[in-house]
């Protein structure tokens, strides 16, 4: 049997220069260590789009267009983001190596690496209060009979033993409902599953690969009995050995739309400008309607006359674009024994009737855990920052359950799911306890829309 411990080194991707010495974040689930290397693919690699924006970005500010940055020309750069909401100051006397009087481009991606702007920045995060407190709402709300085990009986009768924090009756369960019954002591304990360590032999390699096919998108490989299971869209859970740790992955990346705040200010400046050229800062100042664009102002002024012209904010705005996807955010969070992020299958922050049912999947085939596994979550984004260089992010939406793509059923079935998620439960269902059990072909506690097909007279 493998060690029970993981640990994930530097993000070593396709041409991403990091050192084989900077340290990683290592997953703790007993005392022996597998080392595991995480390589993270997509159509075009991270390495090739951190550069590209880096040349965007010396172009756009590049006035004279000699191909590097003077000092004025530096000076007005906008800060990159950096962990821990902190930003990256550019100036000429810190990038300007060779002391020219110039910042060249391999400057530019020297500084911007060895300050911490890289291609993959690496999150790690420790259990919260609230992980604490649902770990033990879960553990003693679905182990009903106080053994310190999970059985499959108990996990199936999940929706039964959760049912008391549905407090607004939809058959689905929100954070804020179940913490509210959540007990207050619960205390997380502080890097418990998660520290940081020094990079070692590789034993085990993590691939995650955003352009492949649906169900193939993670593979392991030198992880022995460590094992892979596709539990939803873009979302993967391995499980350690004995199933004393889990760890889930969102195979896809979660990244602010910027295109719809671009096609906003574009249009707000459009009917702005009439017909003049640009707006000066006196425009944009006597009109409440453009406030906002002053704090961009500085940066989107390409050739300095103290005017905004409709060219420069498209192609501002475009810099900002290839900026925002230009970094890979790598979340590592130990979620304690807070099984809340294995169940959300669909990632939208909510147990639905589904989800609750099934629990019972979380034996994977065993007999019964004792108690909860460990829980980790690896997730992919772009800097969580809510503005840039003057430029108002919005947060990257969730994945949520789209009624539209649940498939419709007979007309009983469509009006029998009161909330529409797409099964009808026992709650729901308007006949008797017989009849139900009939319709429930998989006996899982929930009619799909298929069943529902298959048996279209209840």
């Amino acid at each position: 049997m493998r060690p029970a411990l993981v640990c994930l080194l530097p993000l070593l991707l396709c041409g991403l220069g990091m050192g084989a010495d900077t340290p990683g974040p290592v997953l703790l689930v007993g005392k022996e260590e597998v080392r595991l290397r995480l390589e993270v693919r997509d159509r075009v690699s991270p390495t090739e789009a951190w550069e590209a924006f880096l040349h965007q970005l010396l172009d756009y500010f590049d006035r004279d267009g000699d191909g590097s940055l003077s000092r004025e020309e530096a000076d007005r750069l906008p800060p990159l983001p950096l962990l821990g909401g902190k930003e990256l100051v550019i100036t000429i006397n810190k990038l300007d190596t060779d002391r020219n009087g110039k910042g060249s481009r391999a400057e530019l991606k020297t500084f911007c690496r060895g300050h911490g702007f890289v291609p993959v920045v690496l999150v790690l995060t420790s259990p919260t209060g609230n992980d604490a407190r649902l770990a033990e709402t879960f553990s003693g709300r679905l182990d009903a009979n106080g053994d310190g085990k999970l059985s499959g009986d108990e996990l199936r009768s999940a929706p039964r033993s959760l049912r008391k924090y549905d407090l607004n009756e939809d058959e689905t369960l929100d954070l804020a409902e179940l913490l509210s019954g959540a007990p207050t002591h619960a205390k997380p304990a502080f890097h418990h599953f998660l520290k940081l360590g020094a990079a070692g032999k590789q034993d085990a390699k993590l691939r995650i690969n955003f352009s492949a096919p649906p169900g193939s998108k993670v593979k392991q490989s030198g992880l022995g009995e460590t094992r892979i299971k596709a539990i939803a869209e873009e979302a993967y859970r391995l499980e350690g050995p004995s199933g004393r740790w889990w760890l889930t992955v969102r195979a896809e990346r979660r990244m602010p739309d910027l295109r719809t705040t671009r096609e906003f200010l574009v249009v707000q400046l459009k009917e702005s400008l009439g017909e003049k050229r640009s707006l000066s800062k006196t425009d944009l100042e006597e009109d409440a309607a453009l406030a906002g664009f002053l704090d961009l102002l500085p940066y989107a002024d390409r050739n300095g006359d103290g005017r905004l012209s409709l060219k420069e904010l498209e192609g501002y705005l475009g810099l900002m674009e290839a900026g925002m996807s230009s970094q890979v955010w790598v979340t590592a969070a130990d979620r304690g024994r807070n099984p809340f992020p294995f169940l959300d299958r669909d990632g939208d922050g909510r147990l639905s009737c589904r989800e609750q049912h099934l629990a019972g999947d979380l034996l994977g085939g065993q007999a019964e855990l004792a108690g909860l596994p460990s829980q980790l979550d690896l997730t992919f984004g772009g800097p969580p920052v809510r503005s840039w260089g003057g430029v108002t992010v919005p947060l990257a939406a969730g994945r949520s359950a789209s009624k539209a793509a649940v498939p419709a059923g007979p007309n009983w079935f469509r009006a029998m799911d009161r909330n529409g998620d797409g099964v009808v439960s026992r709650t729901e269902f308007l006949g008797p306890p017989s009849v139900f059990r009939r319709l429930d072909l998989d006996a899982d506690g929930i009619i799909s829309a298929e069943e529902a097909r298959r048996s279209p007279h209840p």
